[in-house]
């Protein structure tokens, strides 16, 4: 059969991730033919890597998958409008702001408006429970320590991922996506 790693489940993933990324734009483009926007980008690519997360503790409501978000990610407005229509498998996404603690929260989507104070105590929170920590804008020097940081480079999303963070916080990433990362700190 086909190796992990190989040519065809790259191509598979990539065309997945672009059938994604259109059917967000197409839905959150107010104008037709309209190039999608970076905070539509940014979340289709959430939307992608949550396809391919586990994580260890099961959620009381499995027909639900609870985002959080805080201090503004630059996704906020597309993952605010597609909250309850969305789907991951068979699990709705269910967007909404944050709120202390984060008991509920499965992901937890991070902006720019977190201070380096409030950015530690969401990540320790996270690494305490089995939670995917997304750095989606944040301010420079932070998002290190968060599972999956988003970068911008040259008009296009890409992602880094902190494999050890995820694996101590009971957070399973697919090959497949690992791939896909530019980054893997291990």
């Amino acid at each position: 059969m086909f190796k992990q790693g190989s040519g065809f489940w790259r191509g598979a993933m990539c065309l997945w991730l672009a059938r994604c990324l259109l059917g967000i734009a197409i839905f959150n483009s107010s104008h037709v033919g309209a190039a999608p926007s970076e905070g539509e980008l940014r979340a289709a690519v959430i939307v992608a890597i949550l396809r391919f997360t586990s994580w260890q503790v099961d959620p009381m409501d499995k027909s639900m998958l609870e985002v959080c978000l805080a201090g503004k990610p630059v996704s906020e407005a597309v993952l605010l409008s597609i909250s309850g229509e969305q789907k991951v498998a068979t699990r709705v996404l269910n967007v909404r702001p944050v709120k202390r603690p984060l008991d509920a929260c499965q992901v937890v989507v991070i902006g720019e408006d977190v201070n380096e104070v409030e950015y530690e105590r969401l990540i320790a929170e996270a690494n305490e429970k089995s939670m995917l920590t997304v750095c989606d804008g944040c301010r420079r020097g932070l998002g290190e320590d968060a599972i999956i940081q988003l970068r911008l480079r040259q008009q296009r999303v890409s992602f880094e991922v902190n494999l050890s963070r995820a694996r101590s916080s009971g957070v399973a990433l697919d090959a497949q996506l690992l791939e896909l990362a530019t980054v893997v700190r291990k």
